[in-house]
């Protein structure tokens, strides 16, 4: 699958859950979304097809630590975190967390010489 093909898929997905288009649409020179929660959501898209994951549901499954979430009933995607002893904490986003991936590895740093 192509990145133009991912893109869509996953454009498909936003809208499936109330995102509206002139988010999804809006890109800055270099490609990416002006939409700092839509950004995110794409690169934790990417990297969950990479990782052949899909989004998992509360519902079926329960992450612990830091993941990308979706909240259904702010229509965003953010970060959160779940402990089972604490339940969730969000750091960006609202609603009602109905779904989960793991977050996406950080670029590796080049050593300065």
């Amino acid at each position: 699958m192509n990145t133009d093909e991912v893109r869509a898929k996953f454009e498909k997905w936003l809208e499936g859950n109330n995102f509206s288009k002139m988010d999804m649409t809006k890109f800055k020179a270099d490609g990416e979304y002006i939409v700092p929660s839509v950004q995110l959501g794409w690169l934790g898209y990417q990297q969950g097809i990479k990782d052949s994951a899909e989004w998992i549901s509360v519902a079926d499954r329960l992450p612990e630590g830091r993941v990308l979430v979706a909240c259904n009933g702010g229509n965003m995607i953010g970060v959160g975190k779940y402990k089972s002893s604490e339940g969730w904490s969000l750091y960006t986003g609202v609603g009602t967390i109905t779904h989960w991936m793991p977050l996406p590895e950080p670029p590796a740093l080049k050593e300065a010489n």
